[in-house]
């Protein structure tokens, strides 16, 4: 038998849920990848599980835990940030 929990906890879990969905995006937006990736990862640290299972739709298996995801966003996001680095750069030396 599937217990029901009061109308008020769902209320309050569902906001919950939604302040800190609106904290995950809200820093998502104001990092910035020219000035640095570490933000990144401080985000993904801080919002995701240590037990976190990150698919995709590549049929590659679904990586389990922070320690196997972390490597791989750090190698995303290394690249990125040098190129917006150097988008920046260049477009100060345009000005």
């Amino acid at each position: 038998m599937k217990r029901r929990l009061p109308r008020i906890m769902n209320r309050q879990h569902s906001d919950n849920s939604c302040a800190a969905e609106d904290e995950l995006n809200s820093a998502l937006v104001n990092a910035d990848i020219s000035s640095s990736y570490e933000e990144y990862l401080a985000i993904f640290d801080r919002f995701y599980a240590d037990d976190v299972t990150v698919a995709s739709d590549t049929g590659s298996a679904p990586l389990l835990g922070k320690a196997r995801v972390l490597p791989i966003l750090h190698n995303f996001l290394v690249p990125l940030h040098v190129i917006a680095e150097i988008g920046r750069a260049s477009c100060r030396e345009r000005v």
